[in-house]
């Protein structure tokens, strides 16, 4: 695009400069490899960095409505500057202001004590709610709101079914039970949502089970290996859903379990699992999110969409009540944009951090979102820290960190629920839980680094 050029020194230096922030803590044993930040700074990499790159090297967007905009060279020095205040406000917050790395830790900490039985009542539990979100689903409110529990429900099962046979592997009950409930789980997600976040969370909550209860203590060179391994057991897995996960779109059908199976015979049949990711490369990963941030900037400027300072704040703020009984309450600005300015009402657009600075209130709102992340992701992982081989956290981190990886993409607004609902979830359940079983806290420590081989706390179990 024109006025572009900067933006590939910038998208560079953000990859790199981010890439640091990771491999260096972990490096010199501070921090763990696979936590909310650490995929908070991927997602950086990902939208801010590789999306800034993106915009100079395709010239054009994917839809051809859009072929006319052109960013001036005003606008694509604001959007570094918004990008780049944003990311100063995270890293300062998370790094310098300590509060909020207190207050984490004294979080979700009490849990009844994970023992067969409750594992039992727990599966049984995510089932009825799977169950129960099928039966219901044109329920208005009803319907709607045991959907978000119901994909947490199945990611959870997931986690707990393999911590069930991960604490003795001899058991081969355990092994055959954790499939079942995979597959049945891969199956529910396809059906209900053409989403990939949600099928990741399924292959991610296994990965992250052995990585808290074992790799973590490896060699930092064998943690790298796993890492990369786990990236692209996720990437492979995205990549191979993409080809299929919108069939009935071009069908005219519902989804329905014969429709699935049909596509993944055809998939099989096929080849080319991966032909999505090698054909987009670049594109695949940055998904226009530096050109849709840009075009947010025209679209304000030029008054075609009207600035709603924190809007992200309002949107979650009255996210609970039903659109049904307040029509006009404020939307995210991921269907405002395609909706009222583009006029594109098929689709939905992540606009990036600079998109919703310029939608949101300007650099001063960057700064405010960048703060509230980095004490958010404490509130994430302080307490697995603590508490490493704790299946109800693990289980957090599982259905949230593919959100997570979304921020930097967007809409923030929605992601910030998704995450909420996931915390909110292994909540309630481990306060239903708790109500019968009883609770067993762990006793106050210092979070547990990789280093910690021997003192290690450990999530308590009965036997």
């Amino acid at each position: 695009m024109a006025n572009s050029d900067p933006l590939v020194p910038f998208g560079i230096a953000i990859c790199i400069i981010i890439s640091l922030f990771i491999v260096v803590p972990f490096l010199r044993g501070k921090t763990d490899i696979l936590t909310g930040w650490n995929t908070l700074l991927v997602s950086l990499i990902t939208f801010t960095g590789l999306g800034s790159i993106q915009v100079h090297y395709v010239s054009s967007f994917s839809y051809q409505e859009l072929d006319w905009f052109q960013p001036s060279a005003k606008e694509v020095q604001w959007y570094m500057w918004a990008s780049a205040s944003f990311i100063v406000a995270l890293l300062g917050t998370y790094y310098l202001f300590t509060p909020a790395k207190r207050f984490a830790q004294r979080r979700l900490r009490n849990w009844p004590p994970v023992d067969l039985p409750v594992t039992a009542s727990i599966l049984v539990a995510c089932l009825f709610i799977v169950v129960t979100s099928f039966a219901l689903a044109g329920v208005t409110f009803i319907g709607p709101a045991l959907a978000k529990l119901g994909h947490k429900a199945a990611v959870f099962a997931c986690v707990f079914s393999f911590m069930l046979w991960n604490r003795n592997r001899l058991n081969v009950s355990w092994l055959f039970l954790f499939f079942g409930v995979l597959a049945t789980a891969m199956l529910y997600c396809m059906l209900v949502s053409p989403g990939r976040r949600l099928i990741m969370s399924l292959f991610l909550g296994p990965i992250l089970c052995v990585y808290w209860t074992q790799v973590r203590s490896w060699k930092p060179s064998k943690v790298l290996v796993a890492a990369a391994i786990t990236a692209i057991v996720m990437l492979g897995v995205s990549a191979v859903y993409s080809k299929f996960r919108w069939y009935n779109l071009a069908a005219g059908e519902r989804r329905s379990v014969s429709g699935l199976v049909a596509q993944l015979k055809e998939v099989r049949s096929r080849g080319n699992l991966f032909s999505t990711l090698l054909q987009g490369r670049l594109g695949y990963f940055a998904q226009e999110n530096g050109h849709f941030a840009l075009l947010t900037e025209r679209y304000v400027a030029q008054g075609t969409l009207v600035a709603v300072p924190l809007n992200t704040f309002r949107f979650v703020a009255t996210y609970p009540i039903p659109r049904k009984l307040w029509a006009a309450k404020p939307e995210v600005l991921a269907v405002t944009i395609t909706h009222d300015a583009a006029h594109l009402p098929g689709t939905t657009w992540g606009v990036g951090l600079a998109g919703h600075g310029a939608y949101e209130g300007g650099i001063p709102a960057l700064i405010l979102y960048g703060m509230f992340f980095a004490c958010f992701m404490r509130l994430i992982d302080e307490p697995l820290l603590l508490q490493p081989t704790n299946p109800f956290l693990i289980s957090i981190h599982a259905a949230a960190l593919p959100h997570v990886l979304g921020i930097a993409r967007g809409d923030i607004g929605v992601l910030i629920i998704e995450i909420g609902e996931c915390i909110l979830f292994a909540f309630l359940l481990g306060l239903a839980c708790r109500s019968i079983f009883g609770t067993q806290r762990l006793p106050s420590s210092r979070p547990s680094l990789p280093w910690q081989r021997n003192s290690r706390p450990a999530y308590p179990y009965s036997q």
